[in-house]
């Protein structure tokens, strides 16, 4: 056993598109906090518009991992924008705050897809696919769009569609079964396109945020207030990208 030296919050900032090397980044970090660290919070800050169930997994349980192992509770804080599969990252923590200005939702999957076909046949380019395989060639830019190749991709968008709203509904059954929701005032929830909690608290539609929401404040405010007088650790900075991201996040609240 190692004596705990160092009592320490981390900061981990989820920023931009979930991809593998953010996943990998991530983990990376938190391998490398020293063994001597007493880790008091995990305190993510997620700007994402998502993109990648699979990624979103895979980052919510390398931080759920390291918080069992620490015993340190996993706080998930919204910024600017969290969407589409980001809020599975979101959803996962052992509270879940957003500040006034954070816009949550979108949970659902676009695809998008220019067909050059026409412009080839009249260019007088011919166009050759070799394919070993009936399914080798779907969704060819350069042919002729499939009714079949289109209902296959929907079904696809569907499925990833479905595995998102499941997966946050796993993370907030709790809140959910509190409320006694029943499955279709779950369903009108993702129903949503987008939330804006400046809206919900103006509007007094706090039903559909506090499903998903525990608490109204920003990162700044809540880790000072619980956990004064302790350092801060990033293991991934803050990339600051412009004035309104600035603004929002040292400013909101």
């Amino acid at each position: 056993m190692f004596p705990k030296l160092f009592r320490r919050v981390l900061i981990v900032n989820i920023q931009g598109e979930l991809k593998s090397s953010l996943t990998r980044q991530i983990q990376t970090g938190l391998d490398s906090v020293s063994k001597f660290t007493d880790v008091q919070l995990i305190a993510v800050h997620i700007d994402s518009k998502g993109q990648s169930n699979v990624q979103a997994k895979q980052i919510t349980n390398a931080l759920k991992k390291y918080s069992n192992q620490t015993g340190a509770p996993l706080y998930c804080f919204a910024g600017a924008h969290v969407l589409n599969s980001a809020n599975i990252i979101l959803t996962s923590g052992n509270k879940v705050f957003a500040s006034q200005y954070s816009q949550l939702g979108d949970f659902g999957f676009t695809y998008d897809m220019y067909n050059a076909k026409e412009f080839i046949d009249k260019s007088g380019i011919q166009n050759l696919n070799l394919a070993q395989g009936a399914h080798k060639i779907r969704l060819n830019s350069l042919q002729s769009v499939k009714e079949e190749d289109l209902k296959w991709k929907l079904d696809y968008l569907y499925e990833k569609e479905l595995d998102l709203k499941e997966q946050i509904t796993l993370n907030r059954q709790d809140k959910f079964q509190e409320a006694g929701l029943s499955n279709d005032q779950v369903s009108k929830i993702f129903d949503n396109h987008n939330i804006s909690v400046k809206d919900a608290i103006k509007y007094k539609y706090l039903f559909l945020l506090d499903r998903l929401v525990d608490q109204i404040g920003n990162i700044d405010q809540i880790v000072d207030q619980l956990y004064h007088g302790v350092k801060h650790q990033e293991i991934i900075q803050y990339k600051q990208r412009d004035l309104a991201t600035f603004l929002f996040k040292y400013v909101s609240l």
